[in-house]
């Protein structure tokens, strides 16, 4: 069931709390930032601000919203670090971050993510070594990290999920520089693509 309806006080679409499932107002150019006040939306499933101006940080109240399934907040202008809250989010199966302006690490706290199944954080200013624990993502089709800055190799147990054919895209920074002789950013000998 979906209920859908511009309210003014939110401006995210919902007019009763307890009704609404999805904000999903993707593609219409909205800008400004996302408000802590979704944390009021208790049964949100879904939020969906996609290919808009958004910008400022995930809210940490996100992860006080325990039946999200989908977080897509992709193509936005959306900075500072994934919110450690967010890692608590259990019924989470979609976490799609890709490009923005996001910075700092992956915290290894993403395995509690059990429900997982497709993680996109291509194209920000991300750091650090992609987390081990990720290969606990037992769930996990989709992984995809290129066109940031992290370093080092890909976890083996990342390998080990694409060897037993649950990831199905796995792709990074792992492409050697050519004519320059510079290694890649992140070694990978599993992944499905790289840049």
């Amino acid at each position: 069931m979906l209920v859908f309806a511009w309210d003014v006080k939110t401006q995210y679409g919902c007019i009763l709390t307890f009704l609404c499932f999805v904000v999903s107002p993707e593609g219409n150019g909205l800008s400004g930032t996302i408000a802590s006040e979704l944390q009021e939306l208790s049964g949100l499933r879904q939020l969906s601000l996609e290919d808009g101006v958004i910008s400022g940080r995930i809210p940490t109240e996100l992860g006080l919203l325990t039946e999200l399934e989908i977080i897509d907040l992709n193509f936005n202008l959306i900075g500072g670090s994934i919110p450690n809250m967010i890692y608590s989010l259990q019924n989470l199966r979609q976490l799609d971050l890709n490009d923005n302006l996001l910075t700092g690490r992956i915290s290894p706290n993403i395995r509690q993510l059990q429900a997982l199944e497709f993680f996109q954080v291509q194209n920000n200013q991300m750091t650090g070594t992609i987390p081990a624990s990720m290969g606990g993502l037992l769930n996990l089709n989709v992984a995809t990290f290129e066109e940031n800055m992290f370093s080092g190799s890909m976890p083996e147990t990342m390998c080990v999920l694409r060897d037993a054919g649950v990831l199905q895209t796995l792709t990074s920074d792992c492409l050697e520089l050519s004519g320059r002789g510079s290694p890649p950013s992140v070694s990978c000998d599993c992944c499905t693509q790289c840049f």
